[in-house]
């Protein structure tokens, strides 16, 4: 199921062209971690779901931590909703 976080995660993805494996943010990169939107362990969870169901992608590794991009099918998923 998407909430309404998932598309602002996705749209943070979309607008900072986070769309490939070399152009990917670790988890304290977005700007909803950054502004203290959300907490990092509730977007990392966030993240993990949006993966599963094909919205986000692993991208290359920063250090040891996970990197993540948004997919075609997130791009359009949030095509539908403009």
């Amino acid at each position: 199921m998407i909430k309404k976080l998932d598309f602002i995660i996705l749209k943070d993805l979309e607008v900072n062209n986070k769309t490939n494996t070399l152009k990917s943010y670790t988890v304290k990169e977005f700007s909803v971690t950054k502004n203290n939107v959300i907490k990092t362990n509730t977007l990392y969870k966030r993240l993990e779901n949006l993966y599963k169901l094909g919205f986000v992608d692993y991208g290359i590794a920063d250090k040891n931590a996970k990197t993540y991009f948004i997919t075609n099918k997130g791009i359009e998923i949030l095509n539908t909703i403009k």
